[in-house]
């Protein structure tokens, strides 16, 4: 069991997997990272539906024949009844081959991890995700998470437009600011909420 060094009890999160041992499996162990509020789901439109209405601080999605993870996502970042645009993704596969792993990160998602896997390496997604959030990139085929993870110095004009640049900036305030469905430039409450609820709660 990973080192639980964050305090998780106030996230929600919604699990969507189709197998019902395997779903168990995972709402478990956010349970024993102290997560209170876990919602399942077995299928994509299910767990949308329930998005749409409720919104959640993380998503964690199986993508198998079954349950099509990148189309979960896609929907999550642009569907007008999407909650949150920017809603953390996390995808669960046994498929991990390379191309695999571009397709999931050019469709938006946060972390890719691969099945099988130890509770420690999803934990250690689910702090990467609150202790390095990344700007959101809008681009004319893309929008999600910027894919550049390394930190490099770069004394040229910036090229890419970052979707929640505007007023404050994620890598240093953690509040998005994103268009609603009206257009306008806005605060995400919720997000403001999600970064005092997740901040780091070390041990004495």
């Amino acid at each position: 069991m990973a080192d639980l060094d964050l305090n998780l009890s106030g996230m929600s999160i919604l699990v969507t997997e189709r197998h019902q041992q395997m779903r168990g499996i995972v709402c478990d162990i956010l349970r024993q990272f102290g997560v209170q509020k876990v919602a399942p789901a077995a299928a994509v439109s299910d767990a949308f539906g329930y998005f749409a209405e409720h919104g959640a601080d993380l998503i964690i999605s199986d993508w198998s024949p079954e349950v099509d993870a990148l189309d979960f996502v896609r929907r999550v970042r642009h569907d007008p009844l999407s909650k949150d645009f920017y809603a953390p993704f996390i995808v669960i596969t046994a498929f991990c081959d390379s191309q695999r792993v571009y397709l999931a990160r050019d469709a938006g998602i946060h972390e890719f991890l691969a099945k099988p896997f130890a509770a420690q390496h999803l934990f250690f997604r689910i702090r990467s995700i609150i202790e390095q959030p990344r700007l959101f990139i809008r681009l004319a085929d893309f929008f999600g998470p910027d894919r550049r993870r390394r930190r490099m110095v770069w004394n040229g004009p910036e090229r890419r437009e970052h979707a929640n640049r505007t007023n404050t900036d994620r890598r240093t305030k953690n509040i998005p600011v994103h268009p609603d469905r009206r257009g306008l430039k806005v605060v995400d409450s919720r997000q403001e909420q999600r970064s005092s609820i997740t901040s780091k709660d070390r041990a004495a």
